[in-house]
């Protein structure tokens, strides 16, 4: 399977949603994967949102690198709380 043919079925699976960070109140845009983390959302974003993250908190993330599907992948460690869902 090729990386672009993995992106489209991965990204097919999650939802587009908004999301906080438990230590911001900033709204920003993701991918929710249908699935929890220590009752947070599991969640993965665009590398323009991922290096927002990063500007504004330098000393987190550190662990986070882009997966195969072209995100970044917040899930396991990072406190989100989905404030929207896409329905479509």
């Amino acid at each position: 399977m090729t990386t672009s043919t993995y992106t489209r079925l991965r990204r097919m699976t999650m939802k587009k949603c908004k999301f906080t960070l438990g230590f911001s109140d900033e709204i920003y845009d993701g991918y929710f994967h249908g699935t929890y983390w220590n009752g947070f959302e599991n969640i993965s974003v665009k590398a323009s949102v991922f290096n927002k993250l990063k500007a504004k908190f330098p000393d987190d993330f550190t662990s986070v690198s882009m997966g195969k599907d072209g995100l970044f992948n917040l899930s396991g460690g990072y406190a989100t709380s989905m404030v929207e869902e896409d329905t479509q």
